[in-house]
């Protein structure tokens, strides 16, 4: 019963702060459209599953190196080639999917869900 809770709480949570958020983009955008924000959510998700989404802290970290990535990318990129920056963070992110499938930061720990039988 306690586990319900705890999902129930989260679920709960999760949705007041997705509200939050999105009435800060609203009013920094007021022009609502169906695609709105979609971009700001898949890098957030790519950012999740880099950094392992066994962890809050790892996920943190994700998030960082997401960001920290694309700024040198951006910064490394000639101003006429900027448009290619969401290709090369994607291409990163494919890479290191393929190199660490846990995440970047998921050091020697087992899988977040346990074993059933």
């Amino acid at each position: 019963m306690q586990a319900n809770r705890v999902i129930a709480f989260s679920v709960v949570l999760s949705g007041l702060i997705a509200a939050a958020v999105a009435v800060m983009l609203t009013v920094q955008s007021p022009l609502v459209t169906p695609d709105f924000a979609l971009r700001d959510t898949i890098v957030v998700l790519v950012g999740v599953v880099v950094g392992g989404i066994d962890r809050l802290w790892t996920a943190t970290l994700g998030g960082f190196a997401i960001g920290f990535v694309s700024g040198l990318i951006n910064g490394l990129l000639p101003t006429d080639k900027t448009v290619y920056l969401p290709s090369a963070v994607f291409a990163l992110v494919i890479l290191v999917l393929l190199l660490r499938p846990a995440g970047l930061f998921a050091w020697g720990r087992r899988a977040a869900v346990p074993d059933r039988v």
